[in-house]
């Protein structure tokens, strides 16, 4: 089945897209990223069209490509190996290396000649001398991931990764709306207090003396100034991304920040029940994990994570540093996020019985605690 696949690669129609592919995949074999081809169309290219220079090496390696019609069983010939050997000798700097790359089929008396030409030149002190058929051509591309993705998928550039993270909105902004209460402590003199309706200000200091409730309900502060949001990957290449997970680091002042509950006690089971998270929040750090579920994310794809819930200051602005690893491939960014107060306003009284004792006004701003009523239920 292996070789059947192999098998099926079809040959470049024509011989410019053939100098591309053998570029590519000898620039991967020879961990070349500088591989270049030769001159230009018309140029004199000394039996030379694509050269490198193989990482660990100091010399030029290079590489004639030989197109051949696979429809008329052409293959290489003894007379075009001579013509083009004797062109590489004169190209500059000379070659340590020089291979025949071409489409036509493996021929076994070819190869003989070529590696007598090889040892012939090996002894004159001169370059080594290789040829690579499309069936030893196909076997390179098999072995040589990037430039099979590339081949087999008929892309014009090498397969790429990528990936973004985001707010729960796709965007990495976020403005968070966070109630708070701006407590005004204003100051006034006891003798105007006196002036106003008595029997209202009495009503005002002994409303919640009258106030009452249900035997069954109960009463229990709750901090409106938590906030929660969530973040979401994109897969932006076109290649999954595998058995990744990604680091969270958050840089600003706030309160508190926490991942969500990995679990509960069960009173009726008797046993703590663990809950499927992929969000994990070390607080006193600021720094978090967040490792997926699903292990794999296809190209195009989106997935959202577990909410995190932040307490935090008035009026601030926080950074969250990330950066995605996975098996053979990393990326890393920075989401913006911005504490947009949305302020109640309590005014609280101070009577003072001399203008001396009058205070400019004293503002502070807390964090929103309302006192909610819930019921039994028996």
């Amino acid at each position: 089945m292996h070789m059947k696949a192999k098998l099926q690669l079809r040959k470049p129609e024509r011989w410019q897209d053939f100098e591309s592919l053998c570029k590519k995949l000898w620039g991967e074999i020879w961990q070349a990223p500088e591989i270049k081809k030769n001159g230009r169309s018309g140029q004199a290219q000394h039996g030379v069209d694509i050269y490198g220079v193989p990482k660990g090496e100091t010399g030029y390696y290079g590489i004639q490509c030989k197109g051949k019609d696979d429809y008329t069983n052409s293959t290489l010939t003894e007379k075009e190996v001579d013509k083009e050997i004797e062109n590489a000798k004169s190209f500059d700097p000379p070659l340590k290396k020089f291979y025949f790359a071409t489409t036509a089929n493996k021929d076994a008396q070819i190869e003989a000649y070529v590696r007598n030409k090889d040892l012939d030149s090996r002894a004159k002190g001169g370059f080594e001398i290789h040829l690579y058929s499309w069936e030893d051509i196909v076997d390179l591309i098999d072995e040589n991931r990037l430039t099979h993705d590339w081949y087999v998928n008929s892309n014009n550039f090498i397969t790429s990764k990528g990936a973004k993270l985001t707010f729960s909105n796709n965007e990495e902004t976020l403005i968070l709306r966070v109630p708070f209460i701006r407590k005004v402590i204003k100051y006034s003199l006891l003798k105007k207090v006196q002036e106003r309706n008595p029997s209202e200000d009495a009503r005002l200091m002994v409303h919640s003396l009258w106030s009452t409730k249900s035997p069954f309900t109960n009463t229990r502060e709750v901090d409106k100034s938590y906030e929660s949001f969530f973040l979401r990957i994109h897969n932006t290449g076109n290649s999954p991304i595998e058995e990744y997970k990604i680091h969270l680091r958050f840089i600003g002042e706030f309160r508190q920040i926490k991942g969500p509950s990995s679990g509960f006690w069960s009173p009726a089971e008797k046993k703590y029940i663990r809950l499927d998270v992929n969000t994990y929040i070390n607080e006193s750090e600021k720094t978090g994990r967040i490792i997926p579920l699903d292990k794999v994310l296809v190209p195009s794809d989106t997935l959202a994570f577990d909410d995190i819930t932040i307490y935090p200051h008035f009026d601030t602005n926080l950074e969250i540093h990330w950066k995605l690893v996975s098996t053979d491939f990393q990326e890393s960014g920075i989401l913006s996020m911005t504490i947009e107060p949305d302020i109640k306003d309590e005014i609280i009284p101070r009577f003072v019985e001399s203008e001396s004792d009058i205070k400019p006004d004293e503002i502070t701003v807390e964090p929103l605690i309302v006192t909610e009523e819930y019921h039994f239920l028996y």
